[in-house]
């Protein structure tokens, strides 16, 4: 059977410790016993797989069965804490967690080696697999972690002297068989989550480097001395993978690359070969051309030139902290010439007025970005010392800190005048990729080609590669420096850059003291927060008192190029209750309280972005109250998430509209757990919008302002706040209302549907005090309010429209201290088949509290004319059906419309003229495409195509499940793990369940918040109650204070919670409410049956018990779903009777007597499964720190 490798996940955890428990059950011996000889006594496989650097198991094709695990650490596990001395740390004072940070000091001081460092070494921790496929299954993992992590060249193992070392680690190296299969990348039968894919192993020769004969996996390493504790055992890289070697290209190496170029389509033509050949013949001093070799195989070939295009490169590209490619001649600056020794960066704004000041726009058809020119794939990298950028920054700090351009001090040295002559011109320090190709086995060895590369140009300094954006990020880019883009262009191709500094000996990191102040302060120097983070380093080289904060440095050739500020977390229950942090690590294999896990600073120089992620390893080494809420976006970093880099995707996918949608869509992109996508941008002109948590104003209720500000969208995405004139389908790009473009890949609209005055009557939106209600418009209209209040004495304000929004716009009014008897309502006619509240009751209240409050009320009225003052509106006249003669309001400072939405003139402008289907909204498909397949659409603004024959719309639906739901159908697209999925346009459409959410405050200070499941316009509510399957509608009683509130929830008849509509003076917790969506009422402490008898009359008492805390928990909802996989996958006799009478009344869909029901519940109480029930509850409570709320 042939294994099939993949990351291990926590879902795994039980089949590994089945495993070390199924030899023992077999009648061999106790595995158990042998693994805790061999890995430690306090192992813990939970704990182990959630911070273990680096994890695989091993299964069946299938993925069905655990057929072998094994986990690495950055230092010595637990087995060699339990015993390693004192006298194994370099420090006479240091316990032995201590001595691991620092392990190899202890073992060159012990061990007769020198080639074990913390940057290429990893540590077995545990290994265990069936005997059966144990020789493989280590083979395969060897093979696949040296593949997976090119920096690890040695993979060392401690055992105790008292034991030998076991088989598979003492095998023969194992030979595989001819693979008869791929491995299957898609998701498991039946699992949550897809498999995280792992990449394949570099097939070996047979006598070849990566085999030599008989030669076994880990080889002992000699000690130094009688006092080791353990035998060092080490598996190199070399022994297990064919390492590559790169050399320069000869001619006869044109036989072994033809067919790999002919294989990979990077050749075509009946020329290509004698191209290939002239190429490798060339005597040019501009042109090398280098080739990799593995086992005497050709595997890999490059192309390089040193001429590029260096102006038209800084035109485009940010390039300041890399010098500008360039380089000036010592002669030219005119000062004392530096120590050579040393890297040197020499950072000019003189360089920058050297080039042309115009801002020529780059189309795709550019000769110097065609895909054969040589500023195509072109990369640089400047010298360390004064290059001074942030590259990112976590915690409360989040604020922007990337300084695009950072001169020198200004007592610095400074050319003299030039009174003749031009400037001296920049000399270029770049030399660029023209040509690449690897065999994918080898592809993670492909930054050996640009370390080879760099000696053949010893006067260049950098190499840079641009790529098209619609191509996916190659392995020899991970070792490149992403530039970004200048505003304003549209480059098709993106930059990497490396220099010859980046790619070297890895950077060298420790803890910092006060001989690093200078350093640090010139590293810092010129940052936004410069002097709080000077307070914070200082802060953390203070012994006394001790400091909540730690820093670490990085070095490179003695130079400081980096700095880590961490500090202690003193609250961690402040951050888990807000951010979803357990979707990454378990708490409880972590600990947070007391140690250094906040990271509030992370400053790298640019050189070294590509080692960024060297500096993390030592540093990760190893129903109560709410807290104020944290506005700010968390970013999490794990030990194991530094070796599951992501996938960058750089193409360029374009969002016209801030709606809910289109938020939604960019969430789903931005927080996609293997997908980094580098080329997002958001066209509105309000940017991400504003959303008031406190205003009155109706909300659909997808996203708060706190949701906004936690999820931090501006910092992953570029935001151009402008409206558009044209979608240019043929050149792909977007025409800004300011005339500039936007180039794009992938078109997504999702503009909405807003209030317009001028669909009421053309040219009213143009007129002073006219104002449309949309979101965000509280501050402007608020102004507009407060002048009315004060400035008008005898002004009325108009309210007009039946929607939701016109009834939350009169509370806006009457909040801002406008006296309700200047308020007037008009009504329109309806043309719905309800109202905006679609419940009578609500109605009634509302309609009563209106008057009750002296507000004036037309209704059934139409706006037939207006009359203005100096262009501000003065009066208006409303016509009624009841009344012959137009009724003339005079005195009309202020005009809210808030009736019927439509789509935004210049959106529909750009809609129009791109030719895109438009009928009365924008026509797609069920896939959300329209009829251009670069350009996808969702949202209000949309409407299905008349092939299917559907009322439905997007409309009708939460909008941000519609983003959601666009995202999961173009990510496919963009993620080259995807199996692609044949994509069938029948007439069924996409079904939405999520609840459609509303919430707003009207007159009287009446809280109103509803949702329910999505239906259509027509199907109202009394005319749902005419069926028999209704269900029930329980109302609660209101106080006797407080006849107005009103609270309805709906049970279907399974017993599920489908809709709710709350209307009170008490402001709703909202978010709590909303978790009852789809809830069974029996988790409700049998809410229907209590209902029944009395016992609950007030439902939001009822709902603010402590018995409740638990269904609003975020992960009330997960726990459910395992307990119920958990009792069908695995019940006893008892349950498993149980579960096969469900089915059967599921497949025939009848419903259960309440005297069958009572029996399957007596039988579950005394079934064994019961048992474990209660033990899966009593956890989850006490995980989620509910305890205190229960006896």
């Amino acid at each position: 059977m042939q294994l099939s490798l993949r990351r291990t996940e926590p879902r795994d955890v039980s089949a590994i410790v089945n495993l070390t428990k199924g030899a023992a059950s077999a009648g061999k011996d106790d595995l158990e016993k042998t693994l805790k000889r061999r890995f430690g006594e306090h192992i813990d496989i939970e704990e182990l797989v959630d911070t273990a650097p680096f994890s695989l198991v091993g299964t069946d094709p299938e993925d069905t069965t655990v057929l072998g695990f094994i986990a690495f650490s950055n230092g010595p596990r637990s087995a060699a804490d339990d015993e390693i001395p004192e006298t194994y740390s370099a420090d006479p004072n240091a316990t032995g967690i201590m001595a691991r940070q620092d392990w190899d000091k202890w073992v060159r001081k012990f061990y007769d080696t020198k080639e074990l460092q913390i940057h290429n070494t990893k540590f077995l921790s545990y290994f265990v697999a069936d005997p059966d496929h144990s020789l493989a299954f280590l083979d395969a993992a060897l093979t696949t972690t040296f593949t997976l992590i090119p920096s690890v060249r040695n993979i060392a193992y401690l055992l105790p002297e008292t034991n030998t070392l076991f088989p598979p680690l003492t095998s023969t190296k194992y030979v595989p068989p001819p693979p008869v299969q791929e491995s299957d990348p898609s998701p498991a039968a039946g699992g949550a989550k897809a498999k995280k894919p792992v990449a394949k192993a570099a097939p070996r020769k047979i006598g070849g480097r990566g085999r030599k004969k008989n030669a076994k996996y880990f080889v002992e390493v000699g000690t130094k001395s009688s006092n080791a504790l353990f035998a060092l055992h080490v598996c190199s890289r070399k022994d297990v993978v064919p390492v590559v070697k790169v050399r320069k290209a000869r001619v006869e190496d044109c036989d072994d690359l033809v067919p790999m170029f002919k294989k990979q389509n990077l050749l075509e033509g009946k020329h290509a070969d004698f191209f290939l050949a002239e190429l490798l013949e060339s005597k040019s001093e501009k042109i090398k051309t280098l080739v990799a070799e593995a086992d005497g195989e050709v595997v890999g070939f490059m192309s390089l030139n040193r001429d590029v295009d260096q102006e038209l490169l800084a035109e485009t590209f940010h390039l300041e902290a890399f010098d500008l490619l360039c380089k000036l001649k010592e002669s030219d600056f005119n000062h004392p010439t530096t120590n050579t020794s040393a890297p040197q960066s020499h950072t000019n704004l003189a360089l920058t007025d050297s080039l042309p000041n115009s801002e020529p726009t780059l189309a795709e058809t550019n000769p110097a970005f065609s895909p054969h020119s040589p500023a195509t794939i072109s990369t640089t990298t400047s010298r360390p010392v004064s290059a001074k950028t942030v590259t990112f920054a976590t915690g409360h700090m989040m604020e922007s800190m990337l300084n695009e351009y950072i001169s020198e001090p200004e007592d610095a040295p400074r050319p003299p005048p030039q009174p003749t002559g031009p400037p001296p011109k920049p000399s270029p320090n770049a030399f660029c990729v023209t040509m690449f190709s690897m065999q994918d086995e080898y592809a993670s060895q492909a930054i050996e080609f640009i370390r080879a590369a760099f000696p053949l140009f010893p006067d260049r300094d950098y190499c840079c590669v641009t790529v098209p954006t619609t191509a996916g990020e190659s392995e020899l880019l991970r070792g490149f420096v992403q530039v970004g883009e200048k505003a304003g262009r549209t480059a098709s191709h993106c930059l990497y850059v490396t220099n010859r500094f980046g790619i070297q000996d890895p950077v060298q990191v420790r803890i910092t003291n006060e001989e690093d102040i200078a350093l640090v302060d010139n590293l810092i120097t010129g940052l936004d927060i410069e002097v709080d983070l000077m307070t914070m380093y200082r802060a953390s080289i203070t012994k006394d008192p001790p400091s909540a904060y730690i820093s670490y440095v990085a070095e490179h050739d003695g130079q400081l190029i980096g700095l880590v500020v961490l500090e202690k977390c003193a609250d961690a229950r402040n951050i888990t209750d807000q951010f979803d942090v357990e979707e990454f690590a378990s708490l409880r294999a972590h600990r947070v309280e007391g140690w250094p896990v906040l990271v509030r600073a992370v400053i790298v120089n640019p050189l070294f972005e590509g080692q960024a992620r060297i500096q993390f390893p030592k540093n990760l080494r190893d129903g109560l109250p709410v807290p104020d809420p944290l506005r700010y976006n968390l970013r999490m970093l794990t030990t194991p998430l530094l070796y599951e880099p992501k996938i960058v995707v750089n193409t360029r996918i374009v969002v016209v509209g801030g709606s809910d949608t289109g938020i939604s869509f960019l969430e789903k992109l931005v927080y996609n757990s293997h997908l980094h996508f580098s080329n997002l941008t958001l066209i509105s002109t309000a940017g991400i919008p504003k959303k008031y948590d406190d205003s009155p104003l109706a909300s659909r209720r997808c996203y708060t302002g706190l949701e906004l500000q936690q999820l931090g969208l501006d910092t992953s995405i570029q935001i151009i706040r402008s409206s558009t004139t044209e979608f240019d389908r043929v050149l792909k790009r977007v025409r800004l209302s300011s005339g500039a473009f936007v180039a794009y890949d992938y078109l997504i609209l999702t503009p909405g549907m807003q209030f317009n005055p001028d669909a009421l009557m053309d040219g009213l939106g143009s007129v002073g005090g006219v104002f449309a209600v949309n979101p965000g418009v509280e501050d402007e209209l608020g102004k507009a309010v407060d002048g009315a209040v004060g400035d008008f004495e005898e002004g009325r304000t108009v309210v007009y429209g039946r929607n939701l929004q016109a009834f939350a716009a009169i509370q806006f009014l009457l909040q801002k201290g406008l006296p309700p008897n200047r308020v007037i309502h008009v009504i329109p006619p309806i043309t719905a088949a309800s109202t905006c509240f679609n419940d009578l009751k609500v109605d009634e209240i509302v309609s009563k509290t209106i008057e009750d409050l002296g507000i004036t009320t037309h209704r059934d009225s139409k706006l037939v004319d207006w009359e203005t003052s100096q262009g501000v509106l003065s009066a208006i006249r409303i016509k009624s059906k009841s009344t012959r003669q137009p009724i003339f309001l005079e005195n009309v400072t202020l005009f809210l419309y808030a009736d019927v939405k439509s789509v935004a003139p210049d959106t529909f402008a750009s809609i129009n003229d791109s030719s895109l289907v438009f009928d009365g909204k924008l026509v797609i498909d069920k896939f959300y495409r329209t009829q251009d397949p670069f350009i996808y659409a969702a949202g209000t603004i949309t409407k299905y195509s008349s092939k299917y024959q559907a009322k439905w719309s997007h409309e009708v639906c939460d909008s941000r499940e519609v983003g959601a739901k666009l995202a999961e159908l173009l990510l496919p697209l963009f993620d080259p793990m995807a199996t692609p999925v044949e994509i069938v346009d029948d007439n069924e459409l996409i079904k939405f369940e999520a609840a459609k959410k509303v919430k707003a405050v009207l007159p009287g200070d009446l809280h109103y918040f509803h949702f329910d499941k999505p239906r259509l316009p027509s199907h109202t509510l009394e005319w749902r109650k005419g069926f028999e399957g209704y269900g029930r509608d329980l109302v609660s009683t209101p106080p006797q204070d407080n006849p107005n509130s009103y609270f309805r929830i709906h049970i279907h008849p399974t017993g599920t919670i489908h809709s709710l509509t709350y209307l009170d003076r008490r402001p709703p917790p909202v978010d709590n409410y909303t978790c009852l969506y789809m809830t069974h009422e029996r988790y409700l402490n049998r809410f229907v049956g209590r209902y029944d008898e009395g016992i609950v009359g007030d439902f939001v008492g009822f709902l603010n018990q402590p018995w409740a805390l638990p269904l609003y928990h975020p992960r009330f909802e997960e726990f459910t779903k395992q307990v119920r996989e958990q009792m069908l996958t695995v019940p006893d006799e008892e349950m498993e009777e149980i579960v096969e009478s469900l089915k059967v009344r599921a497949k025939d869909k009848s419903l259960i007597s309440e005297e069958e029901k009572k029996d399957l519940y007596q039988a579950f109480d005394i079934s064994g499964s019961r048992k474990a029930f209660d033990k899966r509850v009593f956890d989850f409570l006490m995980e989620c720190d509910l305890y205190e709320s229960f006896p």
